[in-house]
């Protein structure tokens, strides 16, 4: 699966931009007219020829909608950019389409801001928890606390193969809410009278290899019944926000592992990450995140992989060698930059007796005068990835520079030294550090 991500915590480094910068305002809501909440909008620069959605394209500003569903972009350089939201490999593009090309560009200029780029979330681009959820805040009704269990004891999933998991509540007016399973409650309407809300519950989007075994509420089975919810069953209690209660009993969720399809392809790799995360990908297939913390991917073929993870506005990777047996321990760290091509490219081959954990690599530069060979001693080093985002590193006295924590793959690097062309050179980065010799071009 190829994917168009968003590189929030890259874009932050990126380095000379340009001062002039427009905002772009408006307000996201569901495929039902309601806020969308908690969702991620990007301004993305088109590709200049137009490409597929996989192709890099510039991420310029990011943001989250409100519980309105408001968003602001703000700091986003002059340009012509798409404006979209939702899951990051399959988002949903201003005015609402999931089709780049079917996109609507919007024109930023410094120091004036767009307003009223309003669009509907498509329903396959949702799955984006809420921050608001995530903090603890609640609407104000009646809060049901929800454990979610595996039987067993295993760890619980909060994201599969490119899908969230999540607890839907729709009640006798076929009003629904929903919430993900790294959330631990939901409040759910007071009811205004004696009559009781019913809430019917189902689990969403389980992961391969996951199925419900039960959803109760203290010795109700909701898998068969009604969740009841009436005023006088609560201590609600009015405060300046409404009426609100706190059920003493959960809701509980114990979900079973089943056997997935029969393969004999493949090795699981394993490891651990701080935060829970939202999305992780390797060589550009999604895999399982875990509400430990944990991830795993199944079915990995041979060779040299990446593995991505995005959780909030940081991006975590490791380089990982699979042979004929299953990985443990992946080590996920903090890039400088992500390789242009770490979505489209499939697995390297690997010689030799390299195995797993593989460390980031360096490159050790040298710039030289092209003409004289003389040593150049000022300046800096871009290197643009993936998404064109870019950082720079300064050449020093005896003209060398290092770029460090790097994945393997394809990037490029553009001298910067005054009086002389910005000449750029694509390299490719392996497992071992990258040793070369850039040469400047004086300019005419």
């Amino acid at each position: 699966m190829l994917t168009a991500l968003i590189l929030l915590a890259l874009l932050q480094q990126a380095p000379n931009l340009p001062t002039e910068y427009g905002t772009v305002e408006g307000v996201l809501r569901n495929a039902a007219g309601k806020p969308a909440a908690g969702v991620r909008v990007t301004a993305m620069m088109p590709p200049d020829p137009l490409d597929p959605l996989s192709s890099a394209t510039s991420m310029a500003s990011l943001a989250e909608t409100d519980a309105e569903g408001r968003y602001r972009l703000e700091r986003i350089p002059a340009g012509r950019y798409y404006i979209s939201a939702g899951r990051v490999d399959l988002p949903t593009y201003y005015p609402g389409t999931t089709s780049l090309t079917g996109g609507n560009v919007i024109t930023v200029t410094s120091g004036a801001t767009v307003t009223g780029v309003n669009f509907v979330l498509k329903d396959e681009s949702s799955g984006r928890l809420s921050t608001t959820m995530l903090f603890g805040f609640v609407q104000p009704g009646i809060t049901f606390p929800v454990a979610i269990s595996v039987d067993g004891g295993g760890p619980v999933p909060v994201f599969g193969f490119g899908s969230y998991p999540f607890l839907r509540f729709t009640d006798s007016n076929k009003r629904v809410q929903e919430i993900y399973f790294n959330q631990n409650s939901i409040s759910v309407r007071v009811p205004p009278d004696v009559t009781p809300d019913e809430y019917k519950l189902s689990i969403q989007d389980l992961p391969e290899g996951y199925a419900l075994k039960t959803v109760t509420y203290g010795s109700n089975d909701l898998s068969k019944d009604t969740l009841k919810v009436a005023r006088q069953a609560f201590n609600v209690q009015q405060t300046q926000n409404g009426a609100s209660a706190v059920s003493g009993i959960p809701i509980s969720i114990v979900l079973s592992s089943v056997p997935g399809p029969a393969s004999s392809r493949g090795v699981r790799v394993t490891g651990r990450s701080f935060g829970a995360g939202d999305e992780i990908y390797i060589s550009g297939k999604p895999g399982l995140i875990f509400l430990d913390g944990t991830f795993e991917f199944r079915g990995v073929e041979p060779g040299l992989h990446s593995i991505v993870k995005f959780f909030g506005t940081t991006v975590a990777v490791a380089p990982v060698i699979v042979r004929d047996r299953d990985v443990a321990g992946a080590n996920l760290q903090i890039p400088s930059i992500l390789p242009s091509d770490i979505f489209t490219a499939e697995a390297k081959p690997v010689s030799g007796e390299a195995v797993s954990p593989v460390a980031m690599v360096s490159i050790l530069g040298h710039v030289v005068d092209e003409i004289s060979q003389e040593t150049i001693t000022e300046g800096a080093v871009t290197i643009s990835g993936y998404g064109s985002t870019r950082k720079s590193f300064a050449i020093i006295a005896d003209g060398g520079f290092t770029i460090p924590q790097l994945l393997p793959g394809t990037y490029n690097l553009t001298i910067n030294v005054s009086g002389y062309s910005a000449a750029t050179v694509a390299v490719t980065v392996g497992i071992e550090d990258l040793k070369l010799e850039l040469k400047a071009k004086p300019q005419p």
